[in-house]
């Protein structure tokens, strides 16, 4: 059994400003934020967790625990 997890930006526009902020292009940030909605409507359509990325220290903690979960729950 495989665990979805999505890890998403809090909101597209604080995704759009961490681009820019790392030196994406305009058009870049344009097509990564199509491609983000994509991607979140496919994940959660497969039933996937969402984690969303809003402080690094507390996501990381969700996917540790979620990958935990799924250990003591395997046979």
């Amino acid at each position: 059994d495989a665990l979805l997890v999505l890890v998403d930006a809090p909101s597209r526009e604080e995704q759009a400003a961490r681009l820019a902020a790392r030196g994406d292009a305009d058009d870049a940030i344009t097509r990564r934020l199509a491609s983000s909605e994509q991607e979140a409507a496919a994940a959660r359509a497969l039933g996937a967790t969402v984690v969303v990325n809003d402080e690094v220290e507390r996501a990381v903690g969700e996917l540790r625990a979620l990958i935990a979960q799924r250990r003591r729950a395997a046979p």
